[in-house]
Order: C-alpha cells, then sequence, then structure tokens
C-alpha cells in the first residue's frame, strides 16, 4: 500500500522592513530563504539596476520577495516545479506574482538565480536562452 505524501509543516516569519509581511517557508527552505531574505546576495548585486530577474527553482521564494524589495519596479519572474513549494511561493509573491512555466521564452534577463536543485545540467542549457551580459547566481 503507498500513502500519501505528508505536505511540509509551514512555518512564517514577518518581514519587519517590508510592512511587517507575512513569509511562509518550509524546514527544508529555512536557513537558505532567512539567509537571503537578510542579504545574502546584496554585496554581489550592489549597483545594479535590473529590469528582468528570473528565479529558477525558486523554493519558497525568497530570492524574489528580496528582489521586490531592493528593486520595486523590476519584474521578478520565478519558477519552481514541485507543486506544494510552487504555491506557497506564490502566496509569497502575492496577488501580482509572476510564476512562469516557460521561463526559455526570452533572452532579456538581467540576473538569473540558480536554486539549489536547479544547478548542473540546467546551468549550461539555460545559458544559451540569456544575454552574454546577464548575471547570475
Amino acid at each position: 500500500m503507498i500513502l500519501p505524501a505528508r505536505k511540509p509543516e509551514v512555518f512564517t516569519a514577518t518581514l519587519t522592513d517590508m510592512g511587517n509581511a507575512p513569509f511562509y517557508f518550509t524546514e527544508r527552505y529555512k536557513d537558505m530563504s532567512m539567509s537571503i531574505l537578510n542579504g545574502r546576495y546584496a554585496s554581489q548585486l550592489l549597483g545594479l539596476n535590473p529590469r528582468k530577474i528570473l528565479d529558477l527553482g525558486a523554493g519558497c521564494g525568497a530570492f524574489a520577495v528580496w528582489c521586490y524589495k531592493m528593486w520595486p519596479y523590476a519584474w521578478v519572474y520565478c519558477e519552481e516545479r514541485d507543486e506544494f513549494h510552487h504555491d506557497l511561493c506564490q502566496k509569497n509573491l502575492g496577488p501580482g506574482g509572476r510564476m512562469v512555466q516557460h521561463w526559455a521564452e526570452g533572452k532579456d534577463y538581467d540576473i538569473v538565480r540558480f536554486g539549489v536543485g536547479m544547478r548542473g545540467a540546467t546551468v549550461p542549457k539555460a545559458k544559451l536562452y540569456l544575454n552574454d551580459n546577464v548575471s547570475t547566481y
């Protein structure tokens, strides 16, 4: 007998620098999410003014939420294949969040972040679709 998979427990943090907005995450993404939201990428991305950002393997959406905070006028797109985390990411992004299925349609991303599960074979394939001057993390 095959039992259905248990849904992960969801935790909530309050983003005080974003109007006390809630941020939902699972234990799997807790440390990574908090690290990103606390400025993990700040020194690497300081001085950039991106128009379009792509987060592949977005998990709970911490990088996208942080990007919205840093560049409120940028378009931030996320792709997450795990259905549970996809829904959680969409919840964190709010009604204006942009979850994408076909991220390779367009070469005009200024920043691309590859989530932990997206490293390896995906990176060389993805680079075929990116600008020469795109920043990848």
